[in-house]
């Protein structure tokens, strides 16, 4: 166990050194990438609040959010690597107004994200989140954000139909696992609501991925940190915590670090694609994720749930299918907004996590 949890440690540190940068200019690998650190993180996490008995899900979520903002800021106004000219237009009311509402979902969707890890096993939290592409498909249509095919709408729906599926062999009917599952729908929605913003937000004022951080994040970290000193701050203290993080100043520092990385290779992912390319990409990654929950935290994994989860990787080739061949099909030129196809080399040559 002990060999397994430092070849993470290593993965994890590794994705911190070649990805940190790298997303400063949204490359072509940006998708490759963000799996690494993704599964990574969700990993590392899951060893913080399980493995040290960290139940401080807010705090956790903030180190990331915190580091994101610091590290764009940094990026942007101190070394200038990334191209962020002043914008008048943004406003202290244009921020309060427009972005302090993605803040607070993106805030609810790390905080009840970690949360759920206390509740129910990290193999099956990434079940679950298979059930997020709809939830994005149906805002993102009903918003007039992107447009989508039939097919595409159809395979999204088989991914839910394996979802559920998945989560039929989960359920044992007791109060952890019930209060897990509405912890894990609350986050995703939380999730769906803070990607749609985020992309009308990048793609109408035309944001560099990191300029765009460099403004969001803060948003972010303010709720967070109301949440973080109502809810823990004073347990936290009364129950030594602070002793914890002192003790692990590595982990800690790696799970900042990773936040700051996976939040700009997802803003990169957005805007050079779309909400629902990012989420259902996730799909394949989480395969990886179920495997190595699996294998580092010994979690029982039923033949219900493999099944279940088998029909939602079904429904992810065929989404990817749809969305390779239907412009051939239909002979007409790809909407400015559609997602683009998720080939197979990116979908899984580099899978390694998971958020």
């Amino acid at each position: 166990m002990s060999g397994a949890w430092d070849d993470i440690s290593s993965l994890s540190t590794a994705a911190v050194t070649d990805v940190l940068l790298p997303p400063l200019t949204c490359s072509p690998c940006t998708p490759k990438k963000l799996q690494t650190v993704s599964s990574s993180l969700i990993l590392l996490n899951k060893r913080i609040l399980s493995g040290l008995d960290f139940q401080y899900p807010f705090f956790l979520s903030g180190l990331g959010v915190a580091s994101s903002a610091a590290g764009s800021l940094v990026a942007c106004r101190v070394l200038r690597v990334v191209p962020a000219l002043p914008r008048p237009s943004i406003t202290p009311a244009y921020w309060a107004s427009r972005m302090v509402p993605v803040g607070l979902f993106h805030a609810l969707t790390l905080c009840l994200g970690n949360t759920v890890y206390l509740y129910l096993a990290v193999s099956f939290i990434q079940m679950l989140k298979a059930f997020t592409p709809v939830l994005t498909l149906t805002t993102l249509s009903a918003l007039s954000v992107e447009s989508f095919s039939r097919q595409a709408g159809a395979a999204v729906l088989v991914i839910t139909a394996g979802t559920l599926l998945a989560g039929a062999g989960a359920l044992d009917g007791s109060r952890g696992s019930w209060l897990g599952i509405g912890t894990m729908l609350a986050a995703e929605m939380s999730e769906v609501l803070r990607l749609v913003l985020t992309q009308k937000l990048l793609t109408n004022l035309n944001f560099h991925p990191v300029e765009g951080l460099m403004y969001l994040a803060p948003a972010s970290l303010l709720w967070i940190s109301t949440f973080c000193l109502v809810m823990e701050a004073p347990r936290m203290a009364a129950e030594g915590a602070f002793a914890t993080v002192a003790a692990h100043p590595f982990l800690f520092a790696l799970a900042a670090s990773l936040g700051f990385a996976v939040n700009a290779l997802s803003y990169c992912v957005i805007v050079t694609s779309s909400s629902l390319s990012l989420k259902v990409f996730g799909t394949a990654k989480n395969a990886v994720v179920v495997y190595l929950g699996a294998l580092l935290f010994a979690e029982r994994v039923t033949t219900l749930q493999l099944c279940g989860y088998a029909v939602s990787l079904a429904g992810f080739g065929w989404y990817n299918y749809v969305k390779m061949t239907e412009p051939s099909r239909r002979e007409i030129p790809r909407k400015p907004r559609q997602s683009p196809p998720l080939s197979g080399a990116d979908a899984g040559s580099s899978s390694p996590t998971i958020p």
